[in-house]
């Protein structure tokens, strides 16, 4: 599955009660969708081996590791508005490396699940092969592969180009047959922004401003959504 998080799908997690399993955000914002489309993937897993891909301050291991093993996968150095120091959770394991380095410090099919929440649009385009084929390698087979994608969408009179093209890279770990879609995937035409989608409040949006203030003049003519992208090792 390759698709854009909307408000239906969030609303129906809500009614769920999926908001209950999990530590309330201080500010809503879009990774409380995120947190929420994952945790319907990932909480049923029961006895199994989970791992976070830059996790940081993870706000889902400790439920995930109340009944699984599971690992963050974690350099703790600050990048893109982590933690720059270890952050410990309760029988989680912290893993030192990137996923696409190919490390020893993870070893090949060790995981059940690998799932990761704004973390893959912040790898460069000419590494994201890498990153997926490292993600087929350490799960086991019929392992499922999670990813809440963060991305930018204007109108359709905006420019997508950039949005568009991210999509096709997206799309690839399945035409290329590492992972089997659990779901339709989305087209690079389809990136377009809708009503209909998801999105951060403009009170977080200024939030962001400050921090990455080189964004500005792209958020002023664009909304910042959500991808999810679902597969199961073949």
């Amino acid at each position: 599955m390759l698709s854009i998080v909307d408000k239906e799908t969030y609303w129906k997690l809500v009614d769920v009660g999926y908001e209950r399993l999990i530590p309330k955000p201080e500010i809503w914002h879009l990774k409380s969708v995120q947190d929420l489309v994952a945790l319907s993937v990932l909480q049923h897993c029961e006895d199994e081996s989970i791992a976070e891909i830059g996790g940081g301050a993870s706000r889902l291991l400790p439920f995930l590791a109340k009944r699984n093993q599971c690992a963050n996968i974690e350099e703790f150095r600050g990048e893109n508005g982590g933690p720059s120091s270890e952050i410990v959770i309760e029988n989680v394991e912290n893993i030192s490396t990137k996923i696409g380095e190919f490390s020893e410090l993870v070893e090949s099919e060790s995981f059940d699940t690998v799932f990761s929440i704004s973390v893959v649009e912040h790898v460069g385009s000419d590494r994201l092969k890498g990153f997926f084929r490292d993600c087929h390698r350490i799960l086991r087979p019929g392992g499922i592969m999670c990813h809440l994608i963060d991305i930018y969408l204007e109108d359709v009179n905006g420019d997508n180009r950039y949005a568009s093209s991210r999509i096709e890279l997206y799309r690839e770990p399945f035409e290329t047959g590492l992972f089997e879609a659990k779901g339709d995937l989305l087209v690079s035409k389809e990136a377009v922004f809708s009503t209909r989608y998801v999105t951060n409040p403009d009170n977080v949006m200024m939030l962001w401003n400050r921090s990455a203030p080189h964004l500005v003049e792209k958020r002023q003519c664009a909304q910042s959504c959500s991808l999810l992208m679902l597969g199961v090792k073949i």
